[in-house]
């Protein structure tokens, strides 16, 4: 599979992750990928970010263990907003009991670090593309 990069550069995305180093360097990648990248150190930055941002943010990236408010908290309270907004998370954990929540939340990925950024990148064409499709 492959990415447009003319699709990304049309996304607004919201990066939440607590881990300074993974973040920095992600950050630098997204911000020269995407049209416009929020990036937040953890649950409850990103919550806000959101609704400052909400009509402008296409998808959510998020690690799902932080601290103050973890990943799945943070879907929960978006999808209450807007139960269409896709979400990835990202995590070293691979808990099956992680996973069954998100997908009871309707968390539209689950991606196990390290993040292979080309992967990433094909998972976030691929939820733009469906969602082109669906407007």
């Amino acid at each position: 599979m492959s990415f447009s990069i003319n699709t990304l550069k049309e996304i607004t995305i919201l990066y939440v992750e607590d881990e300074n180093l993974i973040r920095e360097q992600t950050a630098d990648i997204f911000k020269s990928v995407f049209k416009k990248a929020y990036i937040a150190k953890d649950g409850n930055c990103a919550i806000n970010y959101y609704f400052e941002q909400k009509d402008n943010i296409d998808i959510v990236i998020s690690d799902i263990t932080m601290p103050v408010m973890n990943g799945l908290e943070l879907a929960e309270e978006i999808l209450k907003d807007n139960p269409n907004m896709p979400i990835i998370f990202t995590t070293a954990y691979n808990s099956q009991e992680y996973q069954d929540r998100a997908k009871e939340l309707g968390v539209s990925k689950f991606i196990t670090k390290p993040i292979k950024i080309k992967d990433l990148m094909i998972q976030i064409s691929s939820i733009a593309d469906l969602t082109k499709k669906d407007s």
